[in-house]
């Protein structure tokens, strides 16, 4: 979905492949989660473009992004527990 959207108008949306393939995304793995427990999962695209490989639920990611706000909880709760200033 873009940033706005305009009443009255049809709203400007892309499929997962569509967007996957305009931002050279070669593969992507999307999981939802309730209560801690991983309810459903899938992958999509190539984990491997050498060799054709695809992304299945199972395929492994690099974390980095998803590192930076678990480690901010972790500080933030350091800090409620005056461990860390």
């Amino acid at each position: 979905m873009p940033s706005a959207v305009i009443k009255g108008q049809p709203p400007n949306t892309m499929k997962l492949a569509d967007r996957m393939q305009h931002y050279h995304v070669p593969g992507a793995s999307i999981a939802f989660f309730d209560h801690g427990q991983i309810v459903w999962a899938r992958g999509y695209g190539l984990a491997d473009v050498l060799t054709g490989r695809p992304v299945t639920p199972e395929t492994l990611f690099q974390a980095g992004s998803v590192s930076k706000p678990i480690a901010a909880i972790g500080a933030l709760k350091l800090v409620e527990r005056e461990s860390l200033s």
